[in-house]
Parts: structure tokens; C-alpha cells; sequence
């Protein structure tokens, strides 16, 4: 008789705690897909339009696409675009490994200027973040810090050389002007504020080959 009523348990849990557990989560549907030619994508940002903007390293150039997956234009010049950034002003950031510079460009694809002073004013811009007071974040993955510009340009100050090692993603948060590096060879994400002062981190634990979040 227990042997029955444990199989009629397990079996109404089996049944209905998925069910409960589902209910919870986001439901995502998939759309469709963007067609990336003679490349591979890196990094990807959104202007507030909806237009959608791909680095392609292996092919030289960044993608602009249309919410729905229309190619618009095809910004070309770069030796190996990685990072890229769109700020309120639609300004596209692209930030090139191979010559070590951040490029600033208008809506219509014209070169505005360089952050700091062009080429070689990186060793590695990994990706790029506009937070609040028109800051540029970017992280230098090889130098091991965040290096923070005006939104005219001009070097403002670095951080976190002390404690990040190969930091590669970086975003901000509007509302309190934190801002979050994946500090990837420490395996979490580090919490700043705007003008560089260590808050707190998120340990993403584990090891490299299993094990972690």
C-alpha cells in the first residue's frame, strides 16, 4: 500500500511540478536570424531606433541591420573591429583590435574623431559602454583596466588595474551610474561606480571546466 501511494506521489509530482516551475519562467520564442556574410559576428549594440549593429572581425567591417533582419549598410575601413557602443545621439563606437582605437562615427556612417589620440591608445579595446555624464568606458583587456573618456573624446582617467585581470565585457546601469566588468580571468563581474570606485563583485565561482554560473 505505501509503495502505491509513494508512485502515485512521485508520479503527481513528476506531472505537475514542471508545469509550476515553467510557469515562472520567461517564455522566449525565437524570430529569426540575421545573415552574416564571409564572417562571424563579435559584439553587438542597438541604437534606439532599433537598428542593429554587428562587428564582423574576419570580414574587416561592421553590419547595420533593421529590427527585422534587413542588411542596411555595410561600414567598412577596419583592420579588426571588436568592441562597438551606440550612444543617445546615435554616435557609433567601434572599437578596432588590430590598431588599438576606438572610432567615432555619425548616423550616416562619417568618421567623427578617435578616442584620446587614435591608434595605439589601446592595447586590446575589448567592448565599449556610454554611462551617465556622456562617459565612454572601455575595457583595455591587456593593460587590465577601464580606460573612461568625455563624450568629445578626450581621456578622463583609468581603473581597476589593481584588481581586474583581462577584463573584457563592460555595461552601465542608468538610474545609480554603476557600472559591471567581466573581470574574466578572475572569473566574476566587478561592480564600480562611474568614477571608478570599487563597489562590489558578482562571483560567478567554478572552475574553467565546469562548475561555474
Amino acid at each position: 500500500m505505501r509503495l502505491i501511494v509513494k508512485s502515485i506521489a512521485f508520479i503527481f509530482l513528476s506531472l505537475f511540478l514542471p508545469l509550476t516551475v515553467r510557469a515562472d519562467m520567461p517564455q522566449v520564442s525565437f524570430l529569426g536570424n540575421f545573415p552574416l556574410l564571409q564572417g562571424a559576428p563579435a559584439r553587438i549594440a542597438v541604437d534606439y531606433s532599433g537598428r542593429v549593429y554587428v562587428t564582423s572581425p574576419l570580414s574587416h567591417e561592421v553590419l547595420i541591420y533593421s529590427n527585422n533582419g534587413v542588411l542596411l549598410r555595410r561600414l567598412q575601413g577596419f583592420q579588426r573591429p571588436l568592441g562597438i557602443a551606440v550612444d543617445l545621439m546615435e554616435r557609433l563606437y567601434v572599437g578596432d583590435e588590430a590598431l588599438g582605437s576606438v572610432s567615432v562615427y555619425d548616423r550616416d556612417g562619417t568618421l567623427f574623431y578617435y578616442l584620446g589620440s587614435g591608434e595605439g591608445e589601446f592595447s586590446l579595446p575589448n567592448d565599449i559602454a556610454v554611462g551617465s555624464q556622456n562617459r565612454i568606458y572601455v575595457t583595455d583587456s591587456k593593460v587590465n583596466e577601464v580606460r573612461v573618456y568625455s563624450y568629445g573624446g578626450a581621456f578622463l582617467f583609468a581603473f581597476g588595474s589593481a584588481i581586474l585581470n583581462f577584463p573584457t565585457g563592460i555595461t552601465t546601469e542608468d538610474s545609480t551610474g554603476e557600472v559591471f566588468v567581466s573581470d574574466h580571468n578572475n572569473k566574476r563581474v566587478a561592480v564600480f561606480t562611474g568614477d571608478g570606485q570599487f563597489l562590489r563583485e558578482i562571483d560567478a565561482g567554478g572552475g574553467w571546466f565546469g562548475g561555474g554560473d
